[in-house]
């Protein structure tokens, strides 16, 4: 999977831009607020359509435009594909309608709504700083982070998770009514139990199929300490978990309804993640240092994208101001990694000169210099 062209127009503080990609590793470096992470951000919308910085689509969009736009080229097996995605301002009488937002996403030329199609074309692994939140934050993030896992192997995964999230909040919605029909609440569980299940056995095998390459990346990183994770299912692990689901929401029937909240169910999963300390295996949230988690959090995304590359085509890697999160050592070991990698890699950093001093390979460099990407401005 290979993004050969970008263009952007109208995003955040950058100039309209068009950039074409080598297959490799492609550094964005400059200053702080040159713009390089915003490129970053255009490419992960492109591949990922969300934003790892925001969630309101009107964000991007810079002050005195009312859309912008991200357009690629991606190689594929027979031709060149043309993807774009359009972002904009809604016009209206009011401040709120101006400051709504919309979103298109078209595949040659043409607005599609079929996502899975969409990703079967452009997929991508995003790292970035706050990522270290998966590990020290709460279950949330590590659901999530589960979910895209399981996502990016299995771009069906995303439907199911679609349709469990519309039964919950129908349920929620149910529930705050303070006096809910009860035979209304047993039809949203009935269609919990079955849009959770496939999630739940999504999240499992997704989980399954992180354990080696996490341990044997983390292992590289962090020169030879171990790394471990486990699927914590509310369900718990029998064969049985729509029965199980069942007996849970049986249980808590009676407090859901006092309390006016859902209580039980996969809303409630975590991801165990373990690294060695002196000798055993302890949770990397309470023990894990901040270099530790650091380490740990690049090697679950990286576990992610050998995840998703089992059996086809892994998709793009892009990562956001590694330098400032790896020291030189592990930023050799992990180039090294990337070298290995038969994908495309796009990086930024302040100071491209590490990584390019430690890459075997050859490196595009493209200088970003107060929101305009300079092709020519290569450090050689």
């Amino acid at each position: 999977m290979r993004l050969q062209r970008l263009a952007i127009s109208g995003w955040r503080n950058l100039a309209p831009a068009e950039v074409r990609l080598s297959p490799g590793l492609v550094v964005l470096w400059g200053e702080n607020g040159a713009g390089k992470t915003n490129l970053l951000e255009a490419a992960a919308v492109l591949c990922t359509l969300r934003s790892f910085r925001s969630n309101a689509w009107n964000e991007v969009v810079s002050w005195e435009r009312m859309e912008a736009s991200v357009a690629g080229s991606v190689e594929g097996p027979s031709e060149e594909l043309r993807v774009r995605v359009e972002a904009g301002r809604r016009t209206g009488p009011t401040a709120l309608a101006r400051s709504a937002a919309m979103r298109h996403v078209l595949l040659g030329g043409r607005e599609i709504h079929d996502l899975e199609r969409w990703f079967r074309i452009l997929r991508a692994v995003v790292f970035t700083p706050d990522d270290t939140g998966m590990v020290r934050g709460g279950p949330e993030r590590r659901r999530q982070f589960l979910d895209r896992a399981a996502f990016n192997a299995h771009p069906s995964h995303l439907d199911h998770v679609r349709a469990w999230r519309r039964a919950q909040a129908q349920k929620s919605a149910l529930l705050r009514t303070g006096t809910p029909d009860r035979r209304l609440l047993e039809t949203w569980n009935e269609a919990l139990v079955r849009t959770g299940v496939p999630v739940a056995r999504g999240r499992a095998r997704a989980a399954r199929d992180l354990a080696a390459p996490l341990s044997s990346v983390h292992e590289d990183l962090a020169q030879g300490t171990p790394a471990t994770v486990h699927y914590r299912c509310a369900l718990g692990n029998g064969p049985d978990l729509e029965g199980s689901y069942h007996r849970l929401l049986e249980e808590v029937r009676e407090e859901e309804i006092r309390r006016g909240i859902p209580l039980a169910g996969i809303q409630r999963d975590d991801l165990d993640i373990r690294i060695g300390v002196s000798g055993s295996m302890r949770s990397a949230r309470t023990w894990g240092s901040q270099g530790q988690v650091r380490t740990l959090a690049l090697a679950l995304r990286l576990a992610e994208l050998a995840v998703a590359g089992i059996g086809g085509d892994p998709p793009l890697l892009l990562l956001d101001d590694l330098s400032s999160e790896v020291d030189d050592g592990r930023l050799a070991r992990l180039v090294a990694l990337l070298d290995r990698l038969s994908g495309q890699v796009i990086v930024t950093t302040t100071d491209p000169g590490p990584l390019i001093r430690h890459a075997r390979g050859s490196v595009q460099d493209l200088k970003v210099q107060a929101g305009t990407v300079d092709p020519d401005g290569a450090t050689g």
